[in-house]
């Protein structure tokens, strides 16, 4: 993990099938628990292939709005990660998760009336697969997942 313009950084290869279901990416992450809004009919997939994608999850040092997270990685050349591309990362690295969580700003869904995105968190025993309200400031306890452009 590196410190690089008041962020924390840690950088990751991660071999993602986007032809899989979503329910098969969810299975091969074997989580604990799945929140119940996590379903094809609410997040539908379009990506197809294979490919390896370099993720970079970023802690931010101060609390951050999202467009600000996305602006700021957008000038480094990174977007953020959709849903197959975050649970491709809770698959192959299954520990991450369980110190900070970790947010697919790429990965939103309504539900009553309240923005969510998709969160990889838990702790050391238990991994969740989970909603998270889009903050409008997010406090330096997330780390965001991007993928090189």
């Amino acid at each position: 993990m590196s410190a690089v313009n008041d962020e924390r950084l840690t950088t990751l290869v991660v071999a993602v099938d986007y032809s899989q279901s979503l329910n098969a990416l969810i299975s091969d992450g074997c989580y604990d628990s799945v929140h119940t809004e996590i379903t094809p009919r609410n997040f539908r997939l379009s990506a197809t292939g294979c490919r390896q994608q370099e993720m970079l999850l970023v802690q931010f040092r101060d609390s951050v709005a999202p467009l600000e997270a996305v602006v700021r990685m957008k000038e480094q050349g990174y977007r953020p990660a959709i849903i197959e591309e975050l649970l491709a990362l809770g698959s192959q690295y299954p520990d991450l998760q369980r110190s900070i969580p970790i947010v697919a700003l790429g990965a939103a869904r309504v539900v009553e009336n309240r923005r969510y995105v998709v969160c990889l968190g838990g702790s050391q025993s238990a991994r969740e697969l989970g909603l998270v309200v889009m903050y409008r400031r997010w406090s330096i306890y997330y780390r965001f997942a991007f993928v090189k452009e």
